[in-house]
């Protein structure tokens, strides 16, 4: 059983299950480096990490291994997300409180990209090289990427960016990966305090007022 981030609020269960699909639908979180013109990221920035897409298991590893290989190059993220798994949103923000990194909202959008084939896109942002690109403030971050965000020593939301904060869907995922919503009703009081505790413990440690999570 784990904690998703998205909207379902007022939901019947079946328009959650459908909901939680479309979520689903949407591509694992990547995250590689991009690089534009002279202050193009800020004042002094020309280089930066995407990450953009779904916050799947596994997300903060992948995060951890990018800035591993960047050795002491301190380098600013910025997210284009919908949201996804709360844990793995709060690893990513841990991880950036412990870099001391500074997070926006921003998508990035490689120049390669904006005539080609999603596929190919999605190569070339695997590929490892900085790919050169322009920062849109018109972007998200909503849900689990909020935790994530929060976690950053300098968070930046632009105008023309949208943070969402939701309350959580609950989530169950089986051993075939199949997964299905969970509605909070089947939770024990006990299951849902330990969550609730487990992220306003994160909020507070990263400087945010515990009336967020309320």
């Amino acid at each position: 059983m784990i904690a998703l981030a998205a909207p379902a609020a007022a939901q019947s269960d079946r328009s959650a299950d459908s909901r939680l699909q479309d979520v689903l639908k949407i591509p694992p979180i990547i995250f590689y480096l991009a690089k534009g013109e002279q202050n193009s990221c800020g004042q002094g920035c020309s280089e930066w990490i995407a990450a953009e897409g779904r916050i799947d298991r596994g997300a903060a590893q992948r995060l951890r291994g990018l800035l591993t290989r960047l050795g002491k190059r301190k380098l600013p993220i910025f997210f284009h997300s919908p949201g996804g798994l709360i844990e793995e949103g709060m690893a990513i923000g841990r991880l950036l409180r412990e870099q001391e990194m500074t997070a926006a909202v921003s998508r990035t959008i490689p120049t390669a990209c904006v005539a080609g084939r999603d596929d190919a896109c999605r190569a070339l942002k695997r590929s490892g090289q900085p790919l050169v690109a322009e920062l849109w403030n018109v972007s998200i971050c909503h849900s689990a990427c909020g935790y994530a965000l929060v976690g950053a020593k300098v968070r930046q939301v632009p105008a023309g960016a949208r943070f969402g904060v939701h309350a959580p869907w609950w989530v169950r995922t089986y051993a075939n990966g199949r997964t299905e919503n969970l509605p909070a009703k089947d939770l024990s009081q006990q299951e849902l305090k330990a969550a609730d505790a487990g992220r306003r413990r994160y909020l507070v440690g990263m400087g945010i007022s515990s009336q967020l999570l309320d």
